[in-house]
C-alpha cells in the first residue's frame, strides 16, 4: 500500500514538474510535435485491450498460494497450468508487439507527413519511440504473471523505479534540447528496469 501510494505520488508531482519543462523548453509547434507523439504511442493499451488483467487473474487463481516464487509448494498440476499460461501469452504478446509496432509506426509516419514540413528531423526519433514501446508491450505478460504470483510488492517497486528514472531522463532531454527525444525517456527507462530485474 505504501508503495503504490508513494508511486502515485510520484506520478502527480512528475507530471507537473514535466509540463512545467514542456513550456519552458518547447515552443506551442514542438509541444504539439511531442503531444502528438504521445497520443499516438499510447494506443498500446488498445492493442493489449486488457490482456495483461486478465493474465493478473489467471496467475492469482493458478497460484492460490499466492507467491510465485515458492516454486516446491506447487503441484505438478499448478506447475504445468502456469508454465502453459506463460509460453501461451509470451507467443500472444509477440504478436501484439509487432502488430503495434507495424500499424502504429506506418500510421504515425502517414500522419505526421501529412502535417506542413518542419524544420527537425521527427522520424528518427518516431521510429524509436514506437520500438521502445513494443519492447514494453512484450514485457507486458511477464510482469503481470508475476504480480498475480504475489509479488505484488516487488512489482510496485520496480514499477516506482522505472517511473522516477523515466522522469529524470525525460527531464534531462528536455533541458538538453533533445526535444522529441525526451518522448522515449520513460519507455526507455521501462525496458531497461524491467528488463533487468526479469534477467
Amino acid at each position: 500500500r505504501h508503495l503504490i501510494f508513494v508511486q502515485r505520488l510520484w506520478q502527480a508531482g512528475s507530471g507537473v514538474v514535466t509540463l512545467v519543462l514542456l513550456t519552458h523548453y518547447l515552443d506551442p509547434i514542438m509541444q504539439g510535435w511531442y503531444y502528438g507523439f504521445l497520443s499516438l504511442g499510447a494506443f498500446y493499451v488498445v492493442f493489449d485491450h486488457g490482456l495483461s488483467q486478465v493474465l493478473i487473474q489467471r496467475a492469482a487463481h493458478v497460484l492460490p498460494e499466492g507467491n510465485i516464487s515458492c516454486h516446491n509448494d506447487r503441484t505438478q498440476e499448478e506447475q504445468k497450468t502456469l508454465e502453459q499460461i506463460c509460453s501461451q501469452s509470451f507467443r500472444q504478446y509477440i504478436k501484439i508487439a509487432l502488430g503495434f509496432f507495424v500499424v502504429i509506426s506506418l500510421f504515425g509516419i502517414y500522419f505526421f507527413t501529412a502535417v506542413e514540413a518542419p524544420m527537425f528531423v521527427w522520424k528518427t526519433p518516431w521510429i524509436l519511440l514506437i520500438l521502445v514501446i513494443s519492447l514494453t508491450l512484450f514485457l507486458h505478460p511477464f510482469l503481470s504473471i508475476i504480480e498475480g504470483g504475489g509479488q505484488l510488492k516487488e512489482v510496485y517497486r520496480i514499477r516506482l523505479l522505472q517511473s522516477i528514472i523515466g522522469s529524470l531522463l525525460c527531464w534531462y532531454a528536455l533541458a538538453e534540447g533533445l526535444h522529441l527525444w525526451a518522448t522515449i525517456a520513460l519507455p526507455a527507462a521501462t525496458v531497461v528496469v524491467q528488463a533487468s530485474w526479469l534477467w
